[in-house]
């Protein structure tokens, strides 16, 4: 009841008072040893977290984080477990927005460990989110190749998902991908990207995925304008040569 009170007030913008209530939870059941209570602390705590990097508390937010790592990183219980992957890809999250992007990868890969096999939906969910986070934090970086390969591996693990979490997150993928090939000057091969994103989720009617085709087709016009130019300058190029050889 008292973690519900806290997403209620979260969702009234009411961030100070939800804190309150999630503190409330940890004075009250602070270690327990029963399950039920031990998912309460999980959930308190994860929300705490994500309330506080929210209104701008990053560093305590991350703080909250490592918590439940320490309390529940090595529980076999799959709530606790989700409570984990939650906490993980949240502090990979906030790491990256300050500037921590080597750190925040290597949370992102702490994920991939403890959960790259996992059978559960919502463990595979946290898996793609620090694949794509992963990536993003990657082109940040400058490391367009590795990003596109990030992108790859999203695409190969969940690429014929059909659970709506999965789908976004291959969505995802396929407009940073496109993103990435036409930094490096690879339109073609983004043309195609988005060819394939509008193509998978063209008729989609969830708003993520109408929002992810709604990019592609944006990417698509930029990159064909690109290749535009290419070829523009490589017929010029062209004529410049053949007019050379006509003077000699």
């Amino acid at each position: 009841a008292l973690c519900n009170k806290g997403v209620v007030l979260g969702q009234l913008s009411r961030p100070e008072e939800e804190i309150a209530v999630y503190n409330d939870v940890l004075a009250r059941f602070g270690s327990p040893s029963e399950l039920p209570l031990r998912e309460h602390v999980g959930t308190a705590l994860v929300n705490k977290g994500i309330t506080l990097g929210q209104i701008g508390r990053g560093e305590e937010a991350i703080t909250v984080f490592d918590d439940v790592l320490a309390r529940f990183g090595s529980a076999p219980e799959l709530p606790l477990r989700e409570q984990v992957g939650k906490a993980l890809v949240s502090k990979g999250f906030r790491l990256g927005e300050l500037g921590r992007r080597e750190e925040a990868i290597a949370v992102c890969d702490d994920v991939l460990t403890r959960f790259g096999s996992a059978p559960e939906l919502s463990l595979r969910g946290r898996v793609a989110r620090a694949l794509v986070n992963k990536g993003v934090t990657l082109g940040q970086l400058g490391r367009r190749e590795e990003e596109i390969a990030i992108c790859d591996d999203v695409l190969a693990r969940f690429g014929s998902a059909s659970e709506l979490p999965l789908r976004e997150a291959v969505a995802k993928a396929l407009v940073n991908k496109g993103a990435a090939l036409g930094q490096l000057g690879r339109s073609e091969a983004a043309i195609v990207v988005c060819d394939d994103l509008i193509a998978r989720f063209g008729s989609a009617p969830e708003l993520p995925l109408r929002e992810a085709v709604a990019s592609a087709v944006s990417n698509k016009k930029i990159a064909l304008a690109k290749k535009k130019k290419v070829v523009a300058r490589k017929k010029k190029a062209r004529a410049k040569k053949k007019k050379r050889k006509a003077s000699r």
